[in-house]
Formats: structure tokens, C-alpha cells, sequence
């Protein structure tokens, strides 16, 4: 006779970094219900930041809401370079606050120390190479080329992490 069905959670091969700490799992205490909020705020503000980030880009615009171009190639890097420092500190943070509440992804998360390094390294490059006498064209190569090599070792260092 088969069984009746059970309540089991959910799942699947394939996370990411909230489903993988909160699938399955209710957080019940207040701790836990607080770490959660901090999670999705943190995302929030990050798509925040990548709006930002948008709107300093050089150009004309498209015209909504007065547009008349005025951004500054440097502001690009600086609030690209505010969301590097931003998300690294926010992985340091996710990773002790994992720690301290014993969550059950928490040897998956050591991965946060490769990544906070390389964004690290990444606004760093930001925050720096504007300022030299090349043309923006060839910085922006250079941060393009730093961004996509960050890309790269970032898969490689979270491969088992983000695809188990």
C-alpha cells in the first residue's frame, strides 16, 4: 500500500544564495526572521545601487524626465566601486550572521571569501584607474576585461556553490 504523501520541503538541484540558506526551512525565532529581512533589504539596496549605476552612464539618454546627459564617466566607476565595497561588506556580514545563527549552508558559504576579495580588488580598480591619463575609452576596456576575468573566477569559486 503506498503511503500517504508527506510534507517534505521542496527540492531542487539548483539555488541561489537565499534559496539555499531558506528553502525548506521556516524561520521561526526572531533571529532568524530578522536575518531573513536583512537578506532581502540587502538585495533591494543592491538593485538600488545597480540603477545608480545606470544612471551614470555618459550619453544623451532617452529623453524621460528632462534627460540632457549631463552624467560624468567617473561617477560610473565611483558608484560602480560603492557597489563592490557595499556587496563585499554585505558578505562579510551574511557570513558571520550565517555563522552565529548556525545555518545549514554555512560550510557552502566559505565561498564569501573569494568573492568579497575579488569585488574588493574590482572597486579598488574602480576607484583607481579613472584616474590615470588614459582615455576613457581604454579604461573603460580595462574595467570591462578586470570585470569579466572577476566573472570568471567568481564561477569557478562559487561553482559548487551556486550549481551543486
Amino acid at each position: 500500500m503506498r503511503k500517504p504523501c508527506q510534507n517534505k520541503p521542496f527540492q531542487r538541484k539548483r539555488f541561489a544564495s537565499n534559496d539555499r540558506k531558506y528553502l525548506g526551512e521556516k524561520p521561526s525565532s526572531g533571529w532568524n526572521q530578522l536575518a531573513y529581512i536583512w537578506d532581502v533589504y540587502m538585495l533591494l539596496i543592491t538593485a538600488i545601487f545597480f540603477v545608480k549605476i545606470a544612471q551614470a552612464i555618459p550619453g544623451p539618454g532617452i529623453g524621460f524626465l528632462d534627460n540632457s546627459g549631463t552624467a560624468i564617466a567617473g561617477h560610473f566607476y565611483d558608484w560602480m566601486a560603492a557597489m563592490l565595497f557595499f556587496d563585499a561588506s554585505v558578505l562579510f556580514i551574511d557570513g558571520v550572521k550565517s555563522a552565529l545563527l548556525g545555518s545549514r549552508a554555512w560550510t557552502r558559504l566559505q565561498v564569501y571569501v573569494t568573492w568579497i576579495l575579488l569585488n574588493v580588488a574590482l572597486g579598488i580598480l574602480c576607484l583607481v584607474i579613472p584616474q590615470t591619463t588614459w582615455s576613457p575609452e581604454a579604461v573603460g576596456i580595462v574595467v570591462f576585461l578586470a570585470a569579466f576575468v572577476r566573472t570568471v573566477l567568481d564561477y569557478i569559486a562559487g561553482s559548487k556553490f551556486m550549481f551543486p
